[in-house]
């Protein structure tokens, strides 16, 4: 595997928690749009009423652009919740000190050096730096870029 295919997974694993969040808030967004009053009300006085070869009004307007801020949210969802599927199926098949550099490398908030990640696996910086993570590299690679099953691109982590 090349250096950029290697940066792409560790991308993707960097913004694990950030892609849940983005999936957190637009569905919140869809929700407070779906709530949100349309705007359909009574003429206004700004409004004109004579005749005009405008064959939409504000109102289609904003209809029409809530429709297409909820479809792109939508989009983006869907996007966003097949790379999850995929780093948790990745997960799923590690070890469970795999898993746990993984968390504590990639998912903690906390900026671990690869001492003290070895330190609380029982295995020397070294080794969890270069064998451990070049074996879950090469794997979440597989899951997530080579997998004949995926039906999407991730060109986000490019």
């Amino acid at each position: 595997m090349n250096k950029q295919d290697y940066r792409k997974v560790e991308k993707a694993l960097y913004s694990y928690n950030l892609i849940k969040m983005a999936i957190k808030g637009q569905l919140e967004e869809i929700e407070r749009l779906e709530k949100e009053y349309e705007g359909c009300s009574a003429i206004g006085y700004e409004e004109r009423t004579g005749q005009t070869y405008k064959i939409t009004s504000s109102v289609e307007n904003e209809v029409l652009n809530k429709e297409k801020i909820l479809k792109k949210l939508e989009k983006n969802i869907i996007a966003n919740q097949k790379i999850i599927t995929m780093i948790d199926n990745g997960m799923e098949l590690l070890s469970s000190d795999e898993k746990k550099l993984v968390e504590l490398k990639y998912f903690t908030r906390e900026k671990l050096g690869w001492e003290q990640i070895g330190m609380r696996l029982g295995f020397s910086g070294d080794y969890c730096r270069t064998k451990l993570r070049d074996k879950i590299i090469d794997h979440m690679h597989y899951m997530l870029f080579e997998n004949p099953y995926k039906q999407y691109s991730f060109d986000d982590f490019n």
